[in-house]
């Protein structure tokens, strides 16, 4: 590394705040930081602005237009071959852009895992309902090609702080094992996926750290771009629901989410059910508020409307339960950024409760809080904890994989579909020993992730952790690591990660900077002590 090399380089933090266009100078950094990315593993689409700006970028764009004019003429014409056909193209995508554009790669992912279902309602109105839809394994399907990336970097799982990854992948093998011979090979593949596949997202974001700067800017936008898209499409399935969304909640029977009318049933915008919807939209809320762009602030209250109909108390408390954690790390200069969006969000709240029809469905799942005694959904939470647990204990080597969850639809053994405490579902499914270990490495990889270190400014990183503890905070009452909840979770988890990781290498190429200045500076006064 050259001395020019780090002349060159301007001073960290000096870049406009997204949504602004950049100067010349600054386009080329992809990051807050001045860093150095390695430019041969990013592709002329990411290392441009935006992918408009580039001639790799606009192709790209050009052939996403094309590929959705084809999605809507193949469900206009031939709606069953779109059905059979959704979920290769999708997979063929994610392996191209997993070898071509690993920043896209991740993006493509967020969005596959947040409008699969959407895909799903909206191809099968037209094919026709199928209880197991092959429709959903496109996500799945999607993060798979991580598993390179675990093949890859497998050796450094030994290392003292990506052992704790180690720990939960044998635990869920182990879990596996028993699923096998308990509940079959079917529904214990299935559940393996579904517990297996975010993990394998967390380690790869974790494994990405070098590109660390330019995966935050493409996750910073499409968090952005995906709780506003989420929550108007939300906000407007509450007041007035789309056909396909009315078959949905007809053919699956989904009589928990409230009578199929405008204004009477709980939000679920582009996912299957309200709960996982709240999950999501409250995570990405808490990383979104961070920002400072006019659509962040746009995306924000609609995400917080939507987020309010859902009426899943238990993600609103996560939500201020991150909201606080956010609130304990920013540093009291910057106190702003408190209170800014807390006074928004709350005069949207007091807007939308007073002054429109949606104030009642609101208030009224704000004043159960005071009637708890009286909830006949906690109730029967308690009486699951007293029934499972007896189950648990009786049985230390776990029911194994699919015994749980959408897996158990397909299980030949003990199942049990609603298991609405994740820490039950732990032992239950991975058994005692296999809980232990998964637990300690979870809480390894916690720890690690949110210990506390210089952040200079970088708010992203800061509500990253508080999101990812939001969510974890969910666990006592349904289980938030697998599934589309895993993939929040663990996304943010290895995001966080990388970002250590970046850090470390930063911090020593800066003390190498130091090292060859002083050489240099050393070099020169030797020089001139010999002229004269």
């Amino acid at each position: 590394m050259t001395a020019s090399r780090w002349r060159d380089r301007p001073e960290w933090g000096q870049q406009p705040q997204w949504g602004q266009p950049p100067q010349q100078e600054q386009q080329e950094q992809l990051g807050r930081w001045a860093d150095d990315i390695p430019q041969s593993r990013l592709s002329e689409a990411e290392q441009g602005y935006t992918l408009w700006s580039t001639r790799q970028g606009r192709r790209l764009l050009t052939s996403a237009m094309l590929g959705a004019l084809m999605f809507v003429a193949a469900w206009v014409k031939s709606p069953h071959i779109l059905a059979v056909g959704f979920v290769p193209m999708a997979t063929f995508i994610a392996i191209y852009l997993y070898r071509y554009h690993p920043t896209l790669f991740v993006s493509f992912n967020w969005w596959v895992w947040i409008l699969t279902p959407f895909a799903r309602r909206f191809i099968e109105i037209k094919s026709g309902y199928m209880v197991t839809s092959p429709i959903l394994l496109a996500p799945y399907l999607v993060t798979l090609p991580c598993l390179f990336t675990l093949l890859k970097h497998a050796p450094k799982l030994m290392r003292r702080h990506l052992f704790p990854f180690a720990l939960c992948l044998a635990s869920l093998c182990y879990a596996y094992i028993v699923g096998i011979v308990s509940t079959g090979i079917a529904a214990a593949s299935y559940g393996l996926l579904v517990w297996f596949v975010p993990l394998l997202l967390g380690f790869h974001l974790a494994m990405q750290w070098d590109i660390y700067p330019a995966m935050r800017n493409v996750m910073r936008k499409t968090l952005v771009f995906t709780v506003l898209l989420m929550g108007v499409y939300g906000v407007y399935q509450f007041l007035r629901p789309m056909p396909w969304d009315l078959f949905w909640i007809y053919a699956a029977h989904m009589t928990v989410l409230g009578n199929p009318q405008p204004m009477q049933f709980r939000v679920f915008s582009t996912l299957n059910s309200p709960a996982p919807f709240a999950v999501i939209m409250m995570a990405s809320l808490i990383v979104v508020m961070s920002q400072r762009s006019k659509l962040a602030w746009l995306a924000m209250g609609a995400g917080a409307t939507a987020l309010l109909l859902t009426t899943v108390r238990t993600a609103w408390l996560a939500w201020a339960f991150g909201f606080l954690i956010f609130a304990w790390y920013v540093p009291f200069r910057s106190i702003s950024r408190i209170v800014f969006p807390l006074a928004s969000l709350a005069v949207l709240v007091g807007v939308v409760t007073a002054f429109t029809p949606l104030g009642d469905v609101i208030l009224k799942r704000f004043q159960s809080f005071g009637t708890l005694h009286d909830d006949f959904s906690l109730h029967e939470r308690a009486n699951l904890y007293a029934a499972i647990t007896d189950r648990v204990l009786n049985t230390p080597m776990g029911e194994g994989m699919g015994g749980t969850g959408p897996a158990a639809t397909m299980s030949q053994g003990a199942a049990m579909q609603n298991m609405d405490s994740g820490l039950l579902d732990i032992v239950f499914s991975l058994g005692w020993f296999g809980g232990l270990v998964y637990v300690i490495g979870l809480v390894g990889l916690v720890v690690f992730a949110v210990s506390v270190r210089e952040s200079r400014g970088d708010y992203f990183d800061l509500s990253l952790r508080a999101a990812a503890l939001a969510t974890l905070s969910i666990l006592p009452s349904f289980n938030s690591l697998v599934g589309v909840d895993g993939i929040v979770f663990w996304g943010f988890l290895g995001l966080c990660i990388a970002r250590h990781f970046w850090l470390e290498n930063y911090e020593e190429e800066e003390e190498n900077r130091v090292r060859i200045l002083a050489l240099e500076a050393a070099a020169a006064a030797a020089q001139q002590a010999g002229a004269a």
